[in-house]
């Protein structure tokens, strides 16, 4: 448990407590319960989300805390799908800076695979996405995230269930409806290649929405080889291009394609580095100015991949094939990641003339989320001792 909180120090109890209220307003669970109360069912789910495991795992180690079917049942009674979203985004927005209201942003979307392992049922069917082979599984239940790089720090924005039957354009117009309502202005946005398709293309031309989104290259480097002849001239440079979708409907874009050498990268099978002259292209519009310079713009979204990594180290496992639980735990830990920057921010900083001094070493997400689970844990009981029928050896000779 934390001490007590003295003037200028921030405690385990205090993050916990501020963590916990914002995701029982913006979460809530019925009180009503057998034996349990909702804020012990908040206790487990925080303690599996900050201990990167299983709500199973963390019921069967407590004495005092609900059983697993009891968290699970009490997620999937309390909402739909469509609550849900709309609860988290509330609460993604509710600690967000100021400061994106006052200026145009530069907005990241991408798509977050989470692999289904179970029976794919009629009902599951609509729910269900089907995409390349990953992690032993091609069903997965999908996201779609919107992101913003602010002064250094990323913020997860909005979120949104991708259903079987979604068409790409439509969730992106999901994500920029959630953004306008939230008085977020869009300068640029920054997609994923899985956005590069002609529907995409042209319906952000026809709004005069700018972008950069990564050319998939197709088809031979011969013409009319397709996408693969733009990086045929090993040199930068701008050129047009046309593609033609499945339906028939055709789309004329810019392309800047970028030449670069020295870059290192890792191969297609992810096991080695491979150097020399790398040729890249992306489809671009709104902006003009040197390709590289359009390369080192798109760069600034990798950062996502990191925020990923640390997103899934704050989520809470299950093999449910609840859609409704798996959304929560996702949404929350995407929640965790947000508070964590606001309290980085807004508390730990150093003060110092000009913008606030974060140092990377000072209150980092595995910090917060072990302050958490320290405290998750003592609420539940975590069991101290377990009943066996054989002794622990305790001098080396007894070990058989």
């Amino acid at each position: 448990m934390g001490q007590a909180r003295e003037e200028g120090y921030l405690d385990d109890e205090a993050v916990y407590k501020f963590v916990k209220e914002i995701v029982e307003r913006f979460l809530p669970l019925p009180e009503a319960g057998k034996d349990y109360t909702a804020s012990e069912v908040y206790d487990v789910l925080l303690a599996a989300a900050s201990q990167d495991t299983s709500i199973d795992n963390i019921c069967h180690s407590s004495e005092t805390g609900p059983t697993a079917n009891t968290v699970r049942n009490r997620v999937r009674g309390a909402y739909d799908l469509r609550e849900v979203e709309e609860g988290l985004n509330q609460a993604l927005e509710a600690k967000l800076p100021k400061k994106l209201l006052k200026r145009g942003q530069r907005i990241a979307l991408d798509l977050v695979l989470n692999p289904y392992y179970g029976q794919e049922t009629e009902a599951k069917g609509a729910e269900l996405r089907h995409g390349e082979r990953r992690d032993g599984t091609t069903r997965f239940h999908a996201y779609a995230s919107a992101y913003v790089l602010l002064n250094g720090e990323r913020f997860t924005l909005a979120v949104t269930f991708v259903w079987a039957e979604d068409r790409l354009p439509d969730v992106l117009q999901r994500l920029r409806q959630r953004l306008g309502q939230m008085g977020v202005k869009t300068k640029l946005l920054l997609l994923d290649r899985q956005f590069f398709t002609v529907e995409i293309l042209d319906l952000l031309q026809q709004q005069r929405q700018p972008f950069i989104i990564p050319v998939i290259l197709r088809g031979k480097r011969e013409p009319p080889g397709g996408t693969r002849v733009l990086v045929v001239k090993r040199s930068s440079h701008w050129t047009r291009y046309t593609i033609k979708s499945a339906s028939g409907q055709t789309v004329t874009f810019d392309v800047a394609v970028v030449a670069q050498n020295g870059a290192s990268h890792r191969s297609r099978s992810g096991r080695r580095w491979k150097k020399g002259r790398h040729v890249r292209a992306y489809a671009v519009f709104g902006l003009r100015s040197d390709p590289a310079a359009i390369a080192a713009i798109y760069r600034t979204r990798f950062g996502i991949e990191s925020s990923y990594r640390q997103m899934h180290q704050g989520r809470a496992r299950t093999s449910s094939p609840s859609a409704v639980l798996r959304l929560w735990l996702v949404g929350l830990a995407f929640l965790l990641r947000n508070l964590w920057i606001w309290i980085r921010f807004q508390v730990t900083a150093l003060p110092r003339r000009g913008q606030r001094w974060l140092k990377k070493d000072r209150f980092t997400f595995q910090w917060m989320l072990r302050w958490i689970a320290r405290l998750a844990n003592e609420r539940l009981g975590l069991l101290a001792r377990l009943r066996v029928f054989y002794p622990l050896p305790t001098e080396l000779k007894e070990v058989v």
